[in-house]
């Protein structure tokens, strides 16, 4: 769990999960415009949604001995070399 690859993983997922947090935010606000958007809510919950992400990661890291998801559709192998 403690290897590069493990927190690679654990962050491409954070990333996405605080864009995907940042986009219902801004869906849910329906303004139509963004000049009058709180943006400091907006970060807040892109943030939290980016750190829920990384702590499920963990968790789920110590229940699989090393793989970022609990149903190991994800596993994290060593780097393939060309020409092995």
């Amino acid at each position: 769990m403690w290897n590069k690859r493990f927190w690679q993983a654990v962050t491409e997922r954070a990333v996405k999960t605080a864009a995907q947090s940042a986009i219902a935010a801004l869906a849910a606000a329906g303004t139509g415009s963004l000049i009058g958007l709180d943006w400091v809510a907006l970060a807040a919950m892109a943030g939290f949604g980016a750190l829920t992400s990384v702590l499920t990661s963990i968790a789920s890291g110590v229940a699989t001995h090393g793989e970022p998801s609990l149903t190991k559709a994800e596993i994290i192998t060593q780097p393939v070399t060309l020409g092995q």
